[in-house]
């Protein structure tokens, strides 16, 4: 009987090493979200001023990381609060054009985010999030140092799943403490 729970086990963390070492699932999860490369330079206050939403991302991110819906609720309305800030007015045709729908999905997964204290419903929102802030911080280079977008090909039920940090170090908020370390830097923006 032991040694079928000591097998069980080890197959268990072979399992999980694996898929957190797979490679080929971020190329599979991956939404591909075009960045014109037509979108000229931003107004630096809009710069300034879409930073700041990645700033309450990065809160509200880490507050997952520790497993806290209290704090990823709190830091979703900031970051909603941050976003109703930004001046689209200064933004040209085709910048608008690339914006409006990113920023609409942002919000959109924001708000559930911010409705609720309950880390699951919170982190199936993240996904969708991340990858719409990243091709916005991306196309207008908003980052005032490196972002690095993640991804852990176990999260979102077995799809993979990104998010963006400021720190190099993988640290998991779609598993917390139950998996930190799990996933991989798949871009950095400088």
């Amino acid at each position: 009987m032991k040694n079928s729970l000591k097998i069980a086990l080890l197959a268990t963390i072979l399992c999980v090493y694996s898929a957190c070492g797979d490679s080929n699932k971020a190329e599979k999860a991956a939404t591909v979200i075009s960045v014109p490369t037509n979108l000229d330079t931003i107004p630096s206050v809009l710069k300034l001023q879409l930073n700041d939403v990645l700033n309450c991302y990065y809160d509200m991110k880490n507050a997952l990381i520790l497993d806290d819906g209290t704090t990823a609720n709190a830091k979703a309305s900031e970051l909603l609060m941050k976003l109703d800030k930004v001046d689209k007015l200064q933004l040209n045709k085709i910048q608008t054009d690339f914006y409006v729908p990113l920023v609409t999905i942002i919000k959109d997964n924001a708000s559930v985010v911010a409705s609720t204290t309950t880390l699951k419903m919170q982190r199936e929102r993240l996904n969708a999030l991340s990858e719409n802030l990243f091709a916005v911080a991306k196309a207008f280079k908003v980052n005032s140092e490196p972002s690095y977008q993640q991804f852990c090909p176990m999260a979102n039920e077995g799809k993979g799943a990104f998010w963006i940090s400021k720190d190099k170090a993988v640290q998991n908020p779609y598993y917390g403490k139950e998996m930190l370390r799990c996933g991989k830097v798949t871009e950095t923006l400088n």
